[in-house]
């Protein structure tokens, strides 16, 4: 068995019933409070298939095993999480395929943690593109013009 199950066995038979009110130490030392209401469950499994198997594997109530992780060990290790906040803050026009196919060092990075993709793309876009001003969407594209990997179609093919 390996050491995140059998860690994962320990957490979970001890502390199944914690509240779902927590403080976390920062990196700073500082204590943060954290409402684990507020992690989305779906996301943070989907960006953390560790822990993702582990749940499915051992038949565990995502819910409460997601929100136990995050505060026990995930915000400490850095794994990467959304709240329902920062899903509210993705633009509707918000295209996961399309941000990834547009910059693929992001699905690369995504192909390397084993993360769902349009999850990740999520992710990304929210904690790191939005504030580097990254396109999220297909941009509009005159008739005629010249886009790679797109055909271009003439007024008569358009007609019909």
């Amino acid at each position: 068995m390996g050491k995140i199950s059998v860690l994962m066995g320990v957490m979970w038979g001890l502390c199944c019933c914690m509240d779902a009110q927590a403080s976390v130490p920062e990196a700073s030392g500082a204590a943060l409070p954290v409402n684990t209401e507020n992690v989305d469950v779906e996301s943070y499994l989907k960006l953390n298939p560790d822990i993702e198997a582990e749940v499915k594997t051992r038949h565990f109530d995502p819910e409460k095993f997601a929100k136990l992780h995050f505060v026990t060990h995930g915000r400490a290790e850095g794994r990467p999480y959304l709240t329902q906040k920062d899903l509210a803050r993705l633009p509707a026009d918000f295209n996961p395929q399309t941000y990834l196919n547009t910059h693929a060092d992001v699905k690369v990075g995504a192909a390397k943690r084993g993360s769902d993709l349009e999850t990740y793309a999520k992710y990304h876009y929210l904690k790191v593109g939005m504030a580097e001003g990254l396109a999220h969407k297909e941009p509009l594209i005159l008739r005629g013009a010249s886009v790679p990997g797109r055909q271009v179609m003439t007024s008569e093919e358009g007609q019909g």
